[in-house]
C-alpha cells in the first residue's frame, strides 16, 4: 500500500498495522502543518510587535525632540535674563562705589 500525503510518500505492507501507521503518518503530518503554521503565525506576531515597537520609538523621540527643542528656548530666556540681572547688579555696584567715593571725598574735605 502506497500514501500520499502532502510531499511525503509512504509505503506500507498490507497487514493489521497497515492501517494505525497509515493514520499515525496522517496524523504527524498534520502536526508538521500545524507546526508551520504556527511558526508562521508567531513570525507575523512578531513582525507586528517590532512595528509597533519601533512606531513607539519613534513617537518617543518626536516627543523629546519637541521637549529638546522648547528646553532649548527656555535656556535661552533664562541666559537673557541672567545677563540683564548681572548688568543690573554691575550698574548697582558702580553707583555703590560712585557714593562711596563721594562719601569719602566729603569727610577728607570737612
Amino acid at each position: 500500500m502506497v500514501i500520499y500525503v502532502g510531499h511525503y510518500e509512504l509505503v506500507i505492507r498490507k497487514c493489521r498495522a497497515a492501517s494505525f501507521v497509515a493514520a499515525a503518518w496522517r496524523q504527524i503530518v498534520l502536526l508538521h502543518a500545524d507546526k508551520t503554521s504556527l511558526s508562521c503565525h508567531q513570525q507575523r506576531r512578531v513582525e507586528l510587535d517590532s512595528r509597533g515597537f519601533v512606531l513607539q520609538v519613534m513617537k518617543n523621540v518626536s516627543n523629546i525632540r519637541q521637549c529638546d527643542s522648547g528646553l532649548g528656548e527656555e535656556l535661552a530666556q533664562v541666559r537673557e535674563l541672567y545677563r540683564r540681572e548681572a548688568l543690573q547688579r554691575k550698574l548697582l555696584y558702580n553707583e555703590v562705589c560712585r557714593l562711596l567715593w563721594f562719601l569719602v571725598s566729603l569727610s577728607t574735605a570737612v
